[in-house]
């Protein structure tokens, strides 16, 4: 079997004397495609695109259409996805359609065409090329804003339509001109789409926030939205008492004789680790070394080392690992 393609118009192969069996009637010149056209509409109500394929064969022939997305999330072109043409209709002017192609995507795509009563046996010519499709519409979706407003954090899920990149939060306090940047987690290209992320707040606060997301190297972002903070209190957001912000950790009592409480507020799903150091760098202590919900921990010390001795008065330190964060609480211990 003899292949030949090219990225232009035309393809073709010598069929010899194939056709002087299957059809007299047509001359036997070598077996080619032309004229190839592709044309795209957008379909609102599915928010996806068709493409229509029209060729030629200068002989009676099956078409068929193999496509697959080339974008930043799919690098490889390999042909998966197919669509044929009715069986058994040789013919030469030839017309597939391809449905529910995602937008803002680039796809690569090869045409074949098998003629002759033994397609096995016939040549087969091929030409490709590559097509990109817009957007007709914002590819972030599917936003939940505020769904965890605890431990002084607002908390934002999105779903973006396609497999995205780069996905982040933009928040500022409202008045604010500068946006800072929360990263969302679960890295690119999820199977899911599914992103989220919090940034800490104050209490009785204005912010406003937005997602931005990268599809196939084109960046998109959301209507700005915005929350108004009230009173969180023990994970649960409150009302009723004035409060200052809850910070990442604090202790209390402190001085203390011996035992007191450390607060820790977990903004996001973390790996937590929190620990008591001397003040020469030496590990007392180690208090917790595990994933934390979102929300506020209060973990206690009651003064003693990891062998359970009771260490003696003096300045010490408790040192919080949240995710790629470090925080640091001064403690005295008076005995």
């Amino acid at each position: 079997m003899n292949y030949i393609g090219n990225n232009e118009s035309l393809a073709e192969c010598d069929i010899e004397d194939l056709w002087d069996l299957y059809l007299p009637t047509y001359p036997v010149d070598p077996f080619s495609i032309s004229n190839v056209n592709v044309s795209t509409t957008f379909n609102s109500s599915t928010y996806t695109w068709q493409a229509t394929f029209t060729f030629e064969t200068n002989l009676p022939a099956l078409g068929k259409v193999s496509y697959d997305p080339s974008m930043d999330c799919y690098p490889t072109c390999s042909y998966s996805l197919s669509q044929s043409g009715p069986a058994d209709n040789y013919k030469v002017d030839h017309e597939i359609v391809v449905n529910n192609l995602v937008p803002s995507t680039t796809y690569c795509y090869k045409i074949e065409a098998v003629a002759g009563p033994d397609p096995a046996g016939s040549c087969l010519p091929y030409v490709t090329g590559s097509f990109s499709l817009t957007n007709s519409y914002n590819p972030i979706y599917s936003i939940v804003h505020s769904f965890k407003v605890t431990s002084c954090q607002i908390g934002v899920a999105w779903t973006t339509k396609f497999p995205s990149k780069n996905n982040k939060l933009y928040h500022r306090k409202s008045g604010e001109s500068t946006w800072q940047i929360a990263n969302a987690s679960g890295g690119d290209c999820r199977a899911d789409r599914k992103y989220s992320a919090a940034f800490p707040v104050q209490e009785n606060s204005t912010y406003e926030f937005k997602v931005c997301t990268q599809i196939d190297g084109a960046t998109y972002y959301s209507d700005v939205m915005t929350r108004q903070t009230q009173l969180c209190e023990g994970g649960i957001e409150t009302a009723g008492r004035a409060g200052a912000v809850t910070p990442p950790i604090t202790v209390n009592p402190n001085p203390c004789n011996p035992s007191t409480v450390i607060t820790i507020n977990v903004f996001e799903d973390s790996q937590v680790d929190l620990a008591i150091y001397a003040t020469d760098g030496r590990l007392v202590r180690t208090l917790a070394s595990e994933r934390y919900a979102p929300g506020v921990h209060r973990i206690p010390w009651d003064g003693s080392d990891a062998a359970g001795k009771e260490v003696s008065s003096g300045i010490y330190f408790a040192k919080l690992g949240m995710g790629a964060a470090n925080y640091t609480a001064k403690i005295v211990l008076v005995r």
